[in-house]
This record gives structure tokens, C-alpha cells and sequence, in this order.
């Protein structure tokens, strides 16, 4: 038996999972197997993990279905480097789906995985349940990839930078990535119109006036929230505060075919369906038979560093 697999799922206090989120039929489980998905995250993995001392702590927000977690575990046992990671996230299917993953793995003798089912937004509550275990309560890294998006509302994404920023040591990393920021597709929209437009015309639907779920903010916006929770911002690879980069991806079919399987991507690309009579079957079903050869996305990737002298807002939210 591995390390990973002995650790239980424990749900933090008042946890409410949204309705429909993900489920056995419909999840980001199978995106989050995609060769193209795993290398863009790779890279800013990678990136981190070399700073990091042995016996690290690695708490990643908005976890999914564990592709940080399956990295690091790879990562520890070809350095030898020993770690744990606590993986947070609202769904529970999610988290379970993770813990089957990671269970799955042929060996891993040097990295220990923790399973939470809860918000983002209250991330300190992973400080009160392993406060007991943890060196001063404090982490070496804490990442949200692929999910920052998702997080309601420009306070709410605060709260999360604020939190990273309570969690983490002095000189801690704060790592951060998104596909849905205001560069995401710039040059490829209407690659991406045309998918959504074919989609919409085999629902029966016209031109959408409803919004999707996402909030679209720009690489400087979420700078400058990070920025205002107290880090440094730091370009991957090097040791200067630069801007952080933007990545080319190119997403084939399956990719198009498995992202259209998340109910929240689907839900909203089609923003109106479920409100005019379609199920989300119909939905995504439809979204996957006209997904094209290919599209090009554009990722933002950020690194925050917590300065080694305190900012006021270390022991704002207690």
C-alpha cells in the first residue's frame, strides 16, 4: 500500500457543493488527463517544486481531480525529495476521483497526500486542522491552477490571494495559472465563436444575450490583486520581477471533446441552454459532436513570492 492511499477525505466546517458540479457522467476528469493540459501545468509544477526545500508542504486549491498531486508524487520520487501535499476542493466526486487516481500510482514512498472537501475562499481551515502537524502553521507553496476563474466575484478571488498569503512562510510561492483571462484567446476568438455558434444552431438556439459563468479579467488585473494580498510577482525562471508569461497551447479534438464535459465549461458556453429547456446532456453532447480538429488557447501562468518581511495584511483575515 502507498502513502497516498491511506490518507481519508476529511469536509471542512459548512461546506454546500454546488448543485451539479460534477458527477460520474459529467466532470474535468478526463481534460485533466489531456497531454496538453498536463504540460502547460507541468511547466509551472516543475518551476516551483526546484526551490523547494525537503520536507515541504504544498497546499493546492481548487485541487480537481489531482493532476498537482499525481506531478508531485512523480516529482518527489525521482528526486527523492520528501513533501506533502493537502488538496482542496468543493467538489467531492473531485476529490474522491483524485484519491483513486493518486492510489492508483505504481509507487510512491516520499510524498504523503491529504484530501479536504471545501472552498478556496477558506483556505486558513487547512491551517486549524493541521496545525498540530505543520512547522509555525506555515506552507512552502500554495497553487490554484485552472481555477481562479471560477472563483465568484473580484472580492472573492481577494480572499484567496489573502488567504495563500496566511498560509505561506516568508519567501512561499504562490502559484497560479488560467486559461480564461482577457488574453486567452486573443488572435483565435473566432475559432472558438464558430464552435459555440455550430453548437447553438443544432440546440435551436440564436445569438446568446446571456453571460457566461466565467469572469474574463486580465493578466494585470489579477496582478494586481496578488500584488495587494502582499506577494512580489515573479517570471518563471528567472529571479527578476518581471511581467509573468502568456502560453500558446494547442488543444486537439479530444481536448475540445473532454473540456466540453465539465458542466461548468459547458454551462457556460452555452450560457442560455439550461434556462430554454435544454438538458445538460443535450448540451454537452452537442458541444462534443461539433467540437473542430483543433483550437489555440492562450494561458496566463503567475508566481508569487511572499516577502521575508511581513505586509500588513499577514494577519488581516483571522
Amino acid at each position: 500500500m502507498t502513502i497516498a492511499e491511506q490518507m481519508p477525505i476529511t469536509k471542512l466546517p459548512q461546506v454546500v457543493e454546488l448543485a451539479g458540479y460534477q458527477d460520474v457522467k459529467h466532470n474535468f476528469e478526463d481534460f485533466s488527463r489531456d497531454p496538453a493540459y498536463i504540460e502547460v501545468n507541468r511547466e509551472l509544477i516543475e518551476a516551483t517544486f526546484a526551490k523547494l526545500p525537503d520536507n515541504f508542504v504544498w497546499v493546492d486549491l481548487a485541487a480537481g481531480t489531482g493532476l498537482i498531486a499525481h506531478e508531485l508524487i512523480r516529482l518527489c520520487n525521482l528526486y527523492q525529495k520528501i513533501g506533502r501535499v493537502i488538496a482542496v476542493d468543493l467538489s467531492e466526486f473531485a476529490v474522491e476521483s483524485a484519491q483513486k487516481r493518486i492510489a492508483a500510482l505504481p509507487d510512491n514512498q516520499f510524498c504523503t497526500v491529504d484530501y479536504l472537501v471545501g472552498s478556496a475562499t477558506d483556505a486558513s481551515e487547512v491551517i486549524k486542522i493541521f496545525e498540530s502537524q505543520l512547522v509555525d502553521g506555515q506552507v512552502d507553496v500554495v497553487s490554484i491552477h485552472d481555477a481562479i476563474h471560477e472563483i465568484p466575484g473580484d472580492e472573492n478571488k481577494k480572499i484567496v490571494f489573502e488567504e495563500a498569503y496566511r498560509l505561506l512562510k516568508p519567501g512561499g510561492r504562490l502559484s497560479v495559472n488560467s486559461a480564461f483571462t482577457t488574453t486567452a484567446m486573443e488572435g483565435v476568438r473566432v475559432g472558438w465563436g464558430k464552435w459555440i455558434a455550430h453548437a447553438r444552431r443544432d440546440l435551436g438556439l440564436g445569438k446568446s444575450l446571456v453571460e457566461g459563468q466565467v469572469d474574463y479579467l486580465s493578466p494585470e488585473q489579477y496582478e494586481t490583486m496578488v500584488r495587494e494580498a502582499g506577494f512580489d510577482i515573479m517570471e518563471l525562471g528567472s529571479t527578476d520581477q518581471k511581467l509573468t508569461r502568456i502560453i500558446k497551447v494547442e488543444l486537439k479534438k479530444s481536448a475540445l471533446v473532454a473540456i466540453a464535459n465539465y458542466p461548468r465549461f459547458a454551462e457556460g458556453a452555452i450560457a442560455d441552454g439550461l434556462s430554454s429547456g435544454k438538458t445538460l446532456d443535450e448540451i454537452i453532447s452537442t458541444l462534443q459532436s461539433k467540437a473542430p480538429e483543433s483550437l489555440t488557447r492562450y494561458w496566463f501562468n503567475m508566481v508569487g513570492i511572499k516577502p521575508h518581511k511581513g505586509g500588513e495584511l499577514e494577519h488581516r483575515r483571522v
